[in-house]
């Protein structure tokens, strides 16, 4: 619970922090409706939140997690593991979305994330991730103005 609740206050405390950073970009004529701080000002409030859940979970948790303890079963270092493995598919993400594009790259992640969570490979976690990544891509480029790489669906998306 201790380390429960010392993580949620860091990471409140690194939102705020990276907040006060964000808003203290430069703007300019040239910057979009979002602007160069609207990306991370919202990476910024979601790591507040994130921060808040992490504190109310410590709080109102019943029985202490111990340090031997996992919630999934496995040992620390197994899971240490399998942080790693979600930080590679991050990253796997970043190097291919400019070649797959946008579109292509996040229906991929949130599918590979989902069935590297545990969730069976099935027709309607396929449209999941379908719908997922297309809401994501009308989200940021249709209504954002958001330019993100288009890469091999470049042709059919205009």
């Amino acid at each position: 619970m201790v380390r429960e609740l010392v993580c949620g206050l860091s990471a409140l405390a690194l939102g705020g922090v990276y907040y006060a950073a964000a808003a203290g970009l430069p703007t300019s004529f040239l910057s979009d409706d979002v602007g160069a701080d609207g990306l991370p000002k919202a990476l910024a409030i979601a790591l507040g939140l994130l921060g808040v859940l992490a504190i109310s979970l410590a709080a109102f948790r019943r029985k202490p997690v111990t340090a031997g303890s996992t919630r999934a079963g496995g040992n620390a270092a197994h899971l240490h593991l399998r942080a790693l493995g979600m930080l590679a598919l991050g990253g796997i993400y970043a190097a291919l979305t400019p070649w797959l594009g946008y579109l292509t790259a996040t229906v991929a992640l949130i599918f590979v994330v989902a069935a590297y969570s545990g969730q069976r490979l099935t027709l309607r976690l396929a449209a999941i991730s379908g719908a997922g990544g297309l809401m994501l891509w009308v989200m940021f480029v249709k209504l954002l103005g958001v330019a993100m790489p288009a890469g091999i669906l470049a042709p059919l998306l205009g």
